[in-house]
């Protein structure tokens, strides 16, 4: 079997990496953002977000819109532990690491 087609995939969120808090975290931060007193926590978040993100206010408008960026900033993703070594051990043996995600369409641009 040829090299190129041996290859490994990886699911990015909870096996690579992981996010404190996911999107209620990411939401919370846009909101920081644009409000830097926000003291609001991810509890106090999270019944509104049962049924998805309620954008009905101007001021959650706005920060709907640094939601995604805030989801992925690489600062506030943690690398799992032993994560780097699997990729290298695969790499190493010749295999093509590919991460998928079903819910990080902006994964190719986190560099």
């Amino acid at each position: 079997m040829p090299s190129s087609s041996r290859v490994v995939f990886w699911d990015f969120d909870g096996t690579l990496a992981r996010r404190e808090d996911l999107w209620s975290g990411a939401l919370l931060d846009a909101w920081r953002r644009i409000d830097i007193g926000a003291a609001g926590t991810v509890d106090q978040l999270r019944p509104y977000l049962r049924d998805g993100f309620p954008w009905h206010d101007t001021a959650t408008e706005v920060a709907a819109f640094y939601v995604p960026t805030e989801f992925y900033r690489r600062d506030a993703w943690v690398v799992i532990d032993g994560a780097e070594a699997a990729l290298e051990l695969t790499r190493a043996a010749g295999y093509r690491n590919i991460l998928l995600s079903n819910h990080a369409p902006e994964l190719p641009t986190i560099g």
